[in-house]
């Protein structure tokens, strides 16, 4: 693959990432927060406990390192 082409799609990732991030992570965090919907309790949901998703990336990533071997 074109080392130009992925760097470029690497930092473009990372650009639009933080971008997202300040515009709507710290600009628009009031305006965001004063439109959502709190009707619904269940809308909103906890997130899942590190050591659970932890133990899934554990668990998963050799699955998916065999899944690409046999594959690819």
């Amino acid at each position: 693959m074109n080392t130009k082409v992925l760097l470029g799609a690497v930092a473009s990732t990372v650009i639009i990432f933080f971008g997202g991030w300040v515009i709507f992570g710290m600009l628009l965090m009031d305006m965001m927060a004063g439109e959502m919907s709190h009707a619904y309790d269940g809308l909103m949901k906890s997130p899942p406990d590190l050591p659970i998703s932890g133990g899934m990336a554990v668990f998963m990533e050799p699955y998916a390192c065999h899944c690409v071997r046999q594959n690819g």
